[in-house]
């Protein structure tokens, strides 16, 4: 994927979370709000690769599947993601 389409691909993935977030919350997120929550996420994701690297975090089942509710984001998404340019 070349850089113009990951940037595109990037803001409609931006405006589809601005619709989701307008419908949950009354508004879409500022820009400070979606930086605070990427580096709550890329703690919250260090403190998971630690705890389970580590072996004190329970890893989910073999199998798992995700809330049926989340089913269509995640299909959204991983449009997204995959294939991953890197």
């Amino acid at each position: 994927m070349q850089f113009q389409e990951t940037t595109a691909s990037a803001k409609e993935l931006r405006e589809l979370y601005a619709l989701l977030e307008a419908k949950r919350n009354g508004r879409s997120w500022s820009v400070e709000e979606i930086a605070l929550g990427l580096v709550g996420d890329f703690g919250a994701s260090a403190r998971g690769v630690r705890l389970r690297s580590s072996g004190l975090a329970p890893t989910p089942a073999p199998g798992t599947a995700p809330p049926e509710s989340m089913r269509p984001v995640k299909r959204r998404v991983s449009k997204f993601l995959s294939p991953s340019p890197f």
